[in-house]
């Protein structure tokens, strides 16, 4: 995986510099612009005007195509082009001249409900068939917020989406008064 992420950084940098070149007249590092990689699983990017920081979630960069990064190194290029003619940014009609010119689609959101950012693990109640993901391995056994009663605790199966590995089984549980 580093070597993807030196890919995107490069790729990103390339970008940002030329489309600077093209649209400011000069480069956005020359400007004090820089990349760097975020922890983030809710969103592709970000561009942060007063630390000139265009961010991208590793999680995103780590497991999308080239080319969905590559659309996201442009929108939020645009944004810092944005700001270097502006001195602002948000998603209106002039923002969105510049990300066409940046070779990003001119949309506000992207979809983050990928397979790709979902998480490694998938944990499903055999019962009902509620899905739910997460990224680090479940400590203790999860039951159904829609199945459980009382109780009866319907626990969901875990399966590690990256393996195909069943990591624990769906079963059902009878809770003991006082333990829960």
């Amino acid at each position: 995986m580093w070597c993807l992420r030196q890919a995107v950084y490069a790729r990103a940098v390339e970008l940002m510099d030329t489309l600077g070149r093209e649209l400011v007249g000069r480069t956005l590092s020359e400007a004090g612009w820089s990349v760097r990689f975020d922890r983030s699983r809710r969103r592709l990017g970000a561009c942060w005007p007063n630390t000139k920081v265009i961010s991208l979630s590793g999680v995103f960069c780590d497991l999308a195509s080239m080319s969905e990064v590559d659309e996201v190194i442009r929108h939020e290029t645009a944004h810092a082009i944005d700001c270097e003619l502006r001195g602002r940014t948000d998603h209106g009609p002039e923002w969105r001249r510049l990300a066409i010119a940046c070779g990003a689609k001119p949309s506000r959101t992207a979809d983050v409900s990928s397979r790709a950012m979902k998480g490694r693990y998938e944990i499903r109640c055999a019962r009902c068939g509620q899905v739910t993901y997460l990224f680090a391995k479940p400590r203790r056994p999860s039951a159904c917020s829609s199945c459980s009663e009382g109780d009866i605790l319907c626990l969901m199966g875990v399966i590690d989406l990256s393996t195909g590995t069943v990591v624990a089984q769906p079963g059902v549980m009878l809770q003991y008064p006082g333990h829960g």
